[in-house]
């Protein structure tokens, strides 16, 4: 490979560095626009039904006017937020189990999209218009 084409790939490549002052997760909307993630860690990895401090929302960045929007938020933990078009999914602990919830930015509406009873989502991913997810 030459030299140059090395180079190009390479600085392609570099991390930049955004203004938000730290995140849990993130994930960025298809258009590269928004950038859905948030603030805290994920607690629910080792503490279930955890309801501190640390319970997260939701967050929604927009690098143009560095404005901030937050989704409707109770206190229960918010986590794993990925993007399908212009819609944000997370993973919450909203009533018990951890559930699959929608929120459209611009609106006051979360949607809960699962009800599961046994064994709440574990991890939870999305691209492509698609969301992937572990239980169980």
């Amino acid at each position: 490979m030459a030299r140059e084409s090395w180079a190009s790939m390479f600085w392609t490549l570099v991390p930049e560095m955004t203004t938000i002052p730290r995140a849990g997760s993130a994930a960025f909307r298809a258009d590269g626009k928004r950038i859905a993630y948030t603030p805290v860690r994920d607690m629910t990895r080792t503490w279930k039904r955890y309801r501190g401090g640390g319970t997260g929302p939701v967050w929604v960045y927009d690098p143009e006017t560095h404005g901030i929007e937050e989704a409707p938020h109770v206190n229960a933990t918010d986590a794993s937020p990925c993007w399908a078009g212009d819609t944000v999914y997370f993973r919450s602990d909203r009533d018990g189990l951890m559930d699959i919830f929608r929120w459209k930015p611009g609106t006051g509406t979360v949607e809960n999209l699962t009800r599961f009873r046994e064994y709440g989502v574990r991890v939870m991913s999305g691209g492509g218009g698609v969301i992937a997810f572990e239980r169980g």
